[in-house]
């Protein structure tokens, strides 16, 4: 199967070598890793009565070595070609057995395969071409280990290896251009501009690991030319296979033909018909075959940009013609929008828009489906030098749909907000937008007309730098059923979406019988000085819908920070009031933590969370609470290191869940002491003991471990032993050792 697919890397890594007889200046390097580690495990449950319910023991070995040759060098002292090369070659391996109550089970696999990188450069001075290919597969082997992991709530994780992930993952290519080169100087130079410019560009991923849990065989090959004819003009056309040797109804093979105003790199090139008028377009044909008929189709797809500048105005055009035809349907869409902008004098700024988009949906006669939209808006930004601005907007859209109906959508509203020559204390905005929409749907029973207006105020205050004080205060009137319709507009005037809010509108079906909804809010933050942050927010949401129970939502949040050299301090807590159709609920969130380092010997952690709420079915309470001290004794001798490393973790947590039948309670707690010892600086002692209270159960957990250990850095080995004991409804003991070695040369 390798060899199957990898031709193509064989024959580019063979050039690459061609090209190392060249006389050349290079540079190799000489590189290697060995991995090896072993792992016993061993553990066993019993229940209440002293049954063994549970019992896990295993052995593993696992080994990995790879080694590699990597050159890099320039040919022709680098005026003709470069090329940079590694070889090499990777094998692994692992070797589990695992004694079960009930089973034993062995596993072993071994895989390994040709590490290659290899790229050469050849861009000779003189000519007007250049190359660039390359072959590539350094896909490393990774043991996998999860599998016995999720069996128990382990005390020690067994990590015994379960599988191992290797396969071919290769990624080859080539470039070609042909075009004159800036500073290109020999004779040839004016006749090489006269020829077109020219890239062929091939690509192509293998992937085949089929031993993996998710196997896969993939093949992608694709292949483009692509010319320039005349100035901006370029030709494209771009081929693609894929391959999926598993499942071959996901194979498929593309082509693709455009031509307009699109490089080589697939950017938009511009063309000055004026100097103050531009313009692009391109045009594309894709053809696409899948293993399935049903996935086949044929698209395409003609843009048209255009921009005209002027001083005091800009126009810009984004136009587009599609048509995709597919299993003996097909759908045509044309989208013309025009976008102007502009400035009135020295205090009117303006921008305008107009949309026209048309669709064609023919899935056989007589089921062919139309639909249309064609919107218009407009806003000004007035009296900038004033006191005040003022912001007038209109749009208007008439949308139509064979299936839905008939859509008219009208907004309009105004907006004022007060500018630095009013105050540079105060800061005052509000608006008032109204929305109508008139629908005539296909159902009878789903026309009719809907009315939406917001009337919105705000206020920030900021008397000094640090001292803000802002409110706000939003309304919301709707009246009239919601049209079916209403969901084919375009802009944000004739879509009622934008008054939707699915969590809470949604619950009381307001959007179809009308309501009113006032959000109100209210902020304070102070920076008091340059450590200390501090803001406090309220919030207030009402909705009253006709025949409903009032709904309310009250948030209130608060924030402190204080960053010092030595220690930082945050809290963060939030209340939060709910009253509405399915009763009445509450919750409170805190959120705190603190560090403190005065010096290199100390270093502090306590962080705390504690969530409380309560609705009509549950109360819920977590608690989360964790403290870390590291204490460090340094030795001085020339350099600093650590000599030792003292560490102690307490953490605490509790979830207690509370029904009207029931209780669930989950808790941890557990306390952690550690040492690390380095007699030299680069090897090290250490040790950890643990003692957990867990529940439900009440169970205690003892856990104790020991390493040994070297970090060099082309040597790391360490040596580790763990135990743990549990009492309790349950007793469990668990071993392990655990040794593991790896060099680099």
């Amino acid at each position: 199967m390798y060899a199957r697919h990898s031709y193509i890397s064989v024959v580019a890594v063979s050039c690459l070598l061609v090209l190392l007889l060249v006389p050349s200046v290079a540079r190799a390097n000489l590189s290697g890793e060995a991995e090896l580690g072993y792992v016993s495990y061993d553990s066993e449950q019993k229940d209440a009565s002293g049954t063994v319910d549970s019992r896990l023991n295993g052995t593993s070995f696992r080994q990995r070595y790879s080694l590699l040759y990597d050159t890099q060098g320039e040919i022709a002292d680098g005026r003709f070609a470069t090329y940079d090369l590694t070889m090499g070659y990777e094998w692994g391996s692992f070797d589990t057995r695992v004694k079960r109550l009930n089973d034993d089970t062995s596993l072993s696999v071994s895989a390994g395969h040709v590490l290659f990188r290899g790229e050469v450069v050849v861009d000779p001075a003189e000519l007007p071409i250049r190359i660039r290919a390359y072959s590539r597969d350094l896909n490393r082997t990774t043991f996998i280990d999860t599998y016995l992991n999720n069996d128990l709530d382990y005390m020690i994780s067994p990590d015994l290896t379960t599988d191992l992930r290797d396969g071919t993952r290769i990624s080859s290519g080539a470039t070609v251009l042909l075009g004159v080169k800036n500073g290109l100087t020999n004779g040839y130079n004016a006749l090489f501009r006269n020829l077109p410019m020219l890239m062929v560009d091939y690509r192509d991923e293998l992937v085949h690991d089929v031993n993996s849990i998710t196997p896969i065989d993939t093949r992608l090959r694709r292949l483009a030319f692509i010319s320039l004819n005349k100035r901006d003009n370029w030709v494209h056309y771009r081929s693609t296979k894929y391959e999926d040797f598993i499942n071959p109804d996901q194979s498929y093979n593309e082509n693709q033909v455009q031509i307009g105003t699109v490089d080589q790199k697939l950017m938009r090139r511009w063309i000055d018909l004026t100097n103050w008028i531009k313009v692009s377009a391109d045009a594309q044909f894709t053809k696409h075959n899948a293993a399935s008929p049903v996935d086949n189709f044929e698209e395409y797809d003609v843009n048209f940009f255009g921009i005209a500048s002027r001083s005091s105005w800009e126009a810009r055009t984004f136009a587009n013609y599609n048509r995709l035809q597919q299993n003996g349907s097909y759908s045509v869409s044309r989208t013309i929008p025009l976008y102007m902008a502009g400035t009135w004098g020295f205090d009117t700024d303006w921008n305008a828009r107009v949309i026209n988009l048309d669709k064609i949906d023919y899935q056989g006669t007589p089921n062919e489906r139309k639909s249309s939209s064609n919107a218009a808006s407009v806003r000004f930004l007035t009296l900038k030098r004033a006191n005040f601005t003022v912001s007038p907007r209109l749009s208007v859209e008439y949308a139509t749909d064979d299936e839905v109906g008939k859509n008219i959508a009208v907004e309009a509203g105004v907006e004022t907000r007060s500018t630095r020559r009013f105050s540079r204390e105060y800061d005052l905005f509000s608006s008032y937008t109204a929305r109508f929409i008139k629908s005539n749907d296909v159902a009878a029973s789903d026309s009719g007309s809907y009315v939406a207006q917001d009337l919105n105020v705000s206020v920030g205050y900021a008397p000094t730098p640090q001292t803000r004080l802002s409110g706000s205060e939003t309304i919301s009137l709707t009246s009239g059923n919601t049209p079916a319709s209403s969901g084919n507009t375009t802009i944000s005037g004739g879509s009622v979406s934008t008054l939707n809010d699915t969590g809470i509108l949604g619950e009381y079906g307001a959007t179809s019988n009308g309501y009113m909804r006032s959000l109100s809010m209210l902020s304070f933050s102070w920076l008091p000085g340059s450590r200390i942050r501090t803001s406090l927010t309220a919030q207030e949401d009402i909705i009253s819908v006709s025949n409903q129970p009032l709904y309310s939502r009250s948030a209130i949040t608060n924030s402190v920070s204080y960053t010092a050299p030595t220690y930082q301090v945050s809290l963060d807590s939030s209340v939060y009031l709910h009253s509405g159709i399915d009763g009445s609920s509450y919750a409170f969130d805190f959120n705190g933590a603190a560090s403190y380092r005065p010096n290199r010997n100390v270093d502090a952690y306590l962080r705390a969370r504690v969530n409380l709420s309560h609705d009509t079915t549950n109360d819920v309470r977590y608690v989360d609470l964790q403290q870390r001290f590291n204490y460090y004794i340094l030795k001085y001798n020339g350099i600093v290191r650590h000599l030792v490393e003292l560490s102690e973790e307490l953490n605490y947590q509790d979830v207690t869940t509370t029904s009207t039948s029931s209780q669930s309670v989950y808790g941890k707690k557990w306390l952690t002491l550690g040492a690390k010892y380095f007699p030299f600086a680069r090897v090290f002692v250490g040790g950890f003991a643990r003692y957990a209270i867990v529940d439900p159960g009440a169970l205690t957990q003892q856990l104790y471990s020991a390493s040994l250990g070297v970090t060099y850095r082309k040597l790391q080995a360490d040596v580790e032993y763990s135990f743990g004991n549990q009492y309790g409804d349950q007793k469990r003991y668990e071993r392990k050792f655990a040794a593991n070695l790896r060099k680099y040369f």
